[in-house]
């Protein structure tokens, strides 16, 4: 199977106010990591949408249609705060670990 067999799949930016909201709730500062804050918010959320039955609604099964769905913090805000809640620990891992989770529920 070629790559071109695959769909591409680009994941829609967090708007500017939940991209604030992550970083400024979180306390993270320009010296931080918070670009990789940024990309694991972005793959847990896209994880957590890929679960939720409204957005497979909306897809239509062509999952390479995520980025038409535009900010997926501004489609899932429950997830989107428990991702919140859970980068105030530091430790990114643990927010792969809630994306993983929300897969495997």
């Amino acid at each position: 199977m070629s790559m071109s067999d695959h769909p591409y799949i680009e994941l829609p930016p967090l708007c500017d106010r939940h991209a604030a909201r992550l970083v400024k709730e979180t306390g993270y500062g320009p010296n931080d990591t918070w670009r990789a804050l940024m990309i694991a918010t972005q793959i847990a959320l896209f994880q957590a949408a890929t679960v939720t039955p409204s957005v497979q609604r909306k897809l239509k099964g062509k999952i390479e249609g995520m980025t038409d769905l535009g900010c997926l913090a501004c489609r899932l805000p429950g997830r989107f705060q428990k991702i919140i809640q859970t980068a105030k620990g530091r430790d990114l891992g643990e927010i792969k670990k809630l994306g993983e989770g929300w897969i495997k529920q």
